[in-house]
C-alpha cells in the first residue's frame, strides 16, 4: 500500500510540475517609449489640473482656494492649472504636426484635366 501511495504521489507531483512548467508563456517586451498619440493627448490634458475626482477632494478644494501647489513652486490656482494644460496641449499638437509634415517628402502631381488653358502652378510668381 505504501509503495502504491509513493508511486501515485510521485506521478501527481510530475503532473503538477509539467503543467506549471509547460504553461509558461514567453513574455514579450513592450516597445520602449511607445505611447499612442491619443493617450499622450489625454495625459497632457489632465496633467496639471487633474481629473474630477482629484479636484473635488479636500486637497483639491484647498489648492483651489489657497493656490498651494507643489514644492517646486508651481501655483495650483485653477486658472493656472488650465493654462499649463493648454500650453502642454498646444506644444504637443505642434510637435505632432511637425512630425506628420516632416516625415514624408512633398509630392507634386500634375493638375487634373480642366477646361482652362493654364494651371495656377505653372503661372509665374508675382
Amino acid at each position: 500500500m505504501a509503495k502504491q501511495l509513493k508511486i501515485l504521489s510521485s506521478a501527481l507531483i510530475i503532473a503538477v510540475a509539467s503543467s506549471i512548467l509547460g504553461s509558461a508563456k514567453i513574455a514579450q517586451a513592450e516597445p520602449f517609449g511607445y505611447n499612442p498619440v491619443a493617450d499622450e493627448f489625454n495625459r497632457r490634458f489632465f496633467e496639471a489640473s487633474g481629473d474630477f475626482y482629484q479636484s473635488v477632494s479636500i486637497q483639491g478644494y484647498t489648492n483651489d482656494i489657497l493656490g498651494i501647489g507643489s514644492p517646486t513652486g508651481i501655483v495650483a490656482f485653477p486658472e493656472k492649472q488650465l493654462e499649463r494644460d493648454g500650453s502642454q496641449l498646444h506644444g504637443l499638437y505642434r510637435e505632432m504636426m511637425e512630425q506628420q509634415a516632416s516625415n514624408d517628402p512633398i509630392i507634386r502631381v500634375p493638375d487634373a484635366l480642366n477646361p482652362f488653358n493654364s494651371s495656377l502652378l505653372g503661372l509665374p510668381p508675382r
